[in-house]
């Protein structure tokens, strides 16, 4: 996989996922989501694991490789 394609999987242990504030926010906004959540998953640059966001959303988190599974 290439660090410009984006995959579609699910969690395989809860996670918590952070999104940047929004307007009147003072800090950056946290939900806990159970293992089994659909995520989109990319390559880190760096090689270290995935960025994941939760689809349609803009909660990301940064994991190991081991944190995700295809579909």
């Amino acid at each position: 996989m290439t660090t410009n394609e984006t995959l579609i999987g699910r969690t395989t242990r809860e996670i918590v996922f952070s999104r940047p504030p929004e307007f009147r926010e003072t800090s950056r906004v946290t939900r806990r989501m159970p293992a089994g959540t659909e995520v989109y998953a990319r390559p880190r640059a760096k090689g270290d694991g995935l960025n994941i966001r939760i689809p349609g959303t803009l909660f990301t988190q940064h994991v190991p490789g081991s944190a995700v599974e295809p579909f």
